[in-house]
């Protein structure tokens, strides 16, 4: 793979205010930026962090909550 990543566990801010569960999802994020080259490793990626650091808690992508990154 062309980018260097990191594998992380999130979800999606409900919708739905009365919601009472989430659910939560695995992702690749890229942290660097996309090569604007959209190719096979690209596919993958669930999001590029564009050199900025990621941290738990963050809120990326207008509303993915970033729970574990490993």
């Amino acid at each position: 793979m062309k980018y260097q990543t990191w594998k992380c566990r999130g979800f999606w801010l409900p919708t739905d205010p009365t919601a009472k569960t989430v659910d939560f999802m695995d992702v690749l994020i890229a942290k660097g930026d996309w090569d604007e080259i959209e190719d096979a490793d690209d596919e993958r990626i669930f999001y590029y962090m564009d050199g900025f650091d990621l941290g738990v808690g963050d809120i990326i992508s207008d509303g993915f909550v970033v729970v574990e990154i490993n």
